[in-house]
């Protein structure tokens, strides 16, 4: 059984994040879930002695399955609850009186754990597949409305809460930019602020150009370009503003997404595998340094070494593929000069 004190002490850092460290909700909420693995490892144990537990935590989330799978936490996973784990007990170390055992010494046995994970291809949207999305027919305003969101998520590269909550006045397809702008309502993760791009494919354009010219003609421009439908006629519902959406809008884009790709006998890909697809498209096509930071820039990340990290990895054939070209090219050069 969990702690009473324990509980507490959680609740209070909570309103801390929220009001001192002023975190968005979406980064509450994940603090909320990660730190939940604290205190069921420390169950009953106040957090004063939680240095002498064993197993030590990073050892115990080893046992930790993932939403009531057998399956081991992730890597990745596992490092954002001991980070999280860290600020915390770092806290009460800090603001809460009896808790100076939670030194430097015990913050330093907070290290993610080795971990043997198989390795897994990073799954996106290809080329091919958004060509095939992008032709295919739709009969209702709103399969209109999902299949342009699907093409313009994989030109542009947006995480799908932004995109989610843009207003029209914050796009403009002929000069291919896209204002996400927290000033304008765009909820954009961690409230960056940026000019992004849509990718110059003319045949991938013309799906969302098509879109872009019904929505403006029936909505103001502080209306959303993922327009609101009402439920009982499919129609655009014309009493909906930026300002009056809420927080988990992105969450209609990815149920519709899901529906309308299996009606059509699609592969179904989450929102965030179009950005994975436009991501890997323009790095595979990338020329030199100076191409990479154009898509760090269009990705909202804040160095090229968080881009590199999450795409620095081609897919199996990818490798294959330049490897084999590499070798050729390799062969016919030496046979040249000899």
């Amino acid at each position: 059984m969990i702690n009473r004190g324990n509980w507490i002490l959680f609740k209070k850092y909570l309103v801390y994040r929220q009001e001192v460290d002023q975190v968005s909700p979406k980064t509450l909420r994940n603090e909320e879930t990660w730190l939940t693995h604290v205190l069921a490892w420390a169950d009953e144990t106040p957090f004063q002695n939680v240095p002498k537990i064993r197993p030590i935590f990073p050892q115990y989330l080893l046992t930790v399955g993932f939403e009531d799978q057998h399956d081991q936490l992730s890597s990745a996973y596992t490092k954002k609850i001991i980070r999280a784990a860290h600020r915390f007990f770092r806290w009460l170390s800090a603001h809460q009186r009896g808790y100076k055992g939670l030194n430097a010494e015990y913050l330093d046995t907070l290290k993610a754990p080795r971990m043997i994970e198989p390795p897994r291809e990073r799954e996106y949207v290809s080329f091919d597949e958004i060509i095939t999305i992008s032709k295919t027919p739709v009969r209702t305003i709103k399969d209109q409305r999902i299949r342009a969101a699907a093409v313009f998520l994989w030109l542009s590269g947006m995480r799908v809460g932004a995109f989610a909550s843009l207003p029209l006045d914050a796009v403009s397809i002929e000069h291919l930019e896209i204002m996400q702008w927290p000033s304008m309502g765009v909820r954009t993760k961690n409230t960056k602020f940026a000019v992004t791009y849509l990718l110059n494919i003319p045949e991938l354009l013309e799906v969302v150009k098509a879109w872009d010219k019904e929505v403006r003609r029936v909505l103001p421009t502080k209306g959303l370009w993922f327009a609101p439908l009402l439920p009982s006629t499919g129609e655009f519902d014309l009493s909906v503003t930026v300002e009056s959406i809420g927080e988990n809008r992105g969450r209609i884009v990815t149920r519709n997404l899901r529906a309308w790709l299996d009606s059509s006998g699609l592969p179904y890909h989450s929102p965030h595998k179009f950005r994975n697809g436009h991501a890997l498209y323009v790095k595979k096509r990338a020329k030199n340094f100076g191409d990479l930071e154009a898509l760090r820039e269009n990705l909202m990340h804040s160095s090229i070494h968080v881009t590199d990290s999450m795409y620095g990895i081609f897919s199996k054939n990818d490798v294959k593929e330049r490897l084999h070209g590499l070798s050729t090219s390799s062969s016919l050069s030496e046979r040249q000069v000899l």
